[in-house]
């Protein structure tokens, strides 16, 4: 969250102890969970499309997991981060998938990506909190769209097993590139 949205949460909430009788502590705590609604909203600008899907116990060959996306902006550069969810117990160190991207025009790529998972010593990358970790890997970055429209990304896992156990959810996060 940006400083500048902090700090004017902070005021709100200084305001809100001050405030005397019970009616207009009523009154300051609507008006206070407003403005923290709006200050959430409009800090993370950068943000286009999240959506997480998820995935049954066992994910085949045969199950898609889709994301839909509309992207309006054709000048700016935008980052594709995939956050996989898995088990600790996932026997594997690294997630092949099959990503094939429909465009507005009706083109269409496919792409076999793996996913890393574990580190060099066979720890997890993720963060893990008991049985369930999490990764954020991006997949693209800096790319700019050519064609205003709707998107569509398709996911087919791609290991050599018929069906993967232990992969829980996909989210598909697309953010406006941010200068580094």
């Amino acid at each position: 969250m940006h400083t500048s949205c902090i700090h004017l949460f902070d005021f709100y909430a200084l305001l809100l102890c001050q405030s005397s009788s019970a009616m207009s502590k009523k009154v300051s705590i609507f008006f206070l969970g407003l403005v923290a609604f709006f200050i959430f909203q409009s800090c993370d600008s950068n943000s286009i499309y999240s959506e997480k899907k998820n995935i049954p116990t066992t994910w085949t060959h045969l199950d898609t997991i889709s994301f839909r996306y509309v992207i309006n902006d054709t000048v700016s550069k935008h980052d594709l981060i995939l956050t996989v969810a898995h088990h600790i117990l996932f026997p594997y160190e690294n997630l092949y998938v099959l990503v094939n991207t429909s465009f507005p025009d009706g083109k269409a790529t496919k792409q076999l990506l793996s996913l890393q998972l574990t580190s060099s010593d066979n720890s997890w990358m993720s963060k893990c909190s008991g049985e369930h970790c999490t990764l954020a890997i991006p997949i693209s970055s800096d790319i700019k769209f050519k064609l205003p429209g709707e998107y569509a990304l398709n996911i087919v896992q791609n290991s050599r097993k018929d069906t993967l156990v232990g992969i829980e959810s996909l989210q598909l996060d697309i953010t406006k590139s941010v200068d580094k």
